[in-house]
């Protein structure tokens, strides 16, 4: 089974109230992928982090998480964090 998650930090989704936000673009991935894949029960989804943490944090969380695949959501705004 492919472990799969997406990453994105919180200048993507920020909630100006809080210091949580939704990661749309997991959510819509992974319902998509859900609803048309015949492949769907060879995949388990691993919800992302869901606050904006360090980057050493951001890769301790991928390397404990075992992932198979991992997106980011890649931004000209948030390039420097993903590249380091």
């Amino acid at each position: 089974m492919l472990r799969v998650s997406l990453l994105n930090n919180k200048n993507d989704w920020e909630d100006s109230l809080s210091k949580r936000w939704i990661n749309l673009a997991f959510i819509y991935f992974k319902d998509y992928y859900e609803y048309y894949s015949s492949h769907k029960d060879k995949v388990e989804w691993v919800i992302p982090l869901w606050q904006d943490v360090s980057i050493d944090e951001y890769v301790k969380w991928v390397l404990n998480s075992n992932l198979d695949v991992i997106g980011f959501g890649f931004y000209m705004w948030n390039a420097h964090r993903w590249i380091k």
